[in-house]
């Protein structure tokens, strides 16, 4: 059996938010006013942070250049990966063992950037119905499941910042809560 290491994105392998980074590598004078709207209906509390990720991915999409801001983003965050937490990550990591990068992010550069050091990834994504699948909280354990099932794997090691992800740390052998 394979063993797996889940790996949180933001503020655990990288020391930031990504998805603010993606937020501003992303604005342009065409969609800001569109992005203004949706910064005050979610400070406003009139939309959840589902809701917010979501019009944003859909919203930047329409970008000609996004995939090559993608792309950018991808290489600027590989080169700012916390040195120490790798250290960590790979003394839990040998041949039979899997790395996935877990976030809340969307899968735009999360798998891009999971592929640039060799890992694979599981991240906020839309579905093949369109739907927005918000890979947080408890939806990390929901899709960990779906495609690494525990009757299948073993659950190593994990690493996190968040509160959030304490149900999903917990069910591995080996974890670290940072902070």
């Amino acid at each position: 059996m394979k063993k797996i290491n889940i790996i949180d994105l933001d503020n655990t392998l990288i020391k930031f938010d990504s998805f603010s980074t993606y937020i501003l590598k992303g604005l342009t004078f065409k969609n800001c006013i569109k992005l203004f709207r949706l910064l005050i209906l979610r400070k406003l509390k009139k939309i959840d942070s589902e809701i917010f990720k979501a019009s944003i991915i859909n919203l930047y999409r329409l970008n000609k250049n996004y995939s090559d801001m993608i792309n950018k983003l991808a290489i600027e965050l590989s080169l700012k990966l916390d040195k120490s937490v790798l250290l960590k990550i790979d003394s839990y990591t040998d041949d039979s063992t899997i790395n996935v990068l877990s976030s809340a992010s969307p899968e735009d550069y999360v798998n891009k950037l999971a592929v640039s050091i060799g890992w694979l990834s599981l991240a906020s994504h839309f579905d093949e119905d369109n739907k927005f699948f918000h890979n947080h909280g408890y939806n990390k354990i929901k899709l960990l499941n779906k495609f690494y099932p525990k009757d299948t794997c073993i659950y190593n090691f994990a690493i996190s910042d968040s509160e959030t992800d304490l149900q999903l740390l917990k069910m591995f052998n080996k974890y670290i809560l940072l902070n």
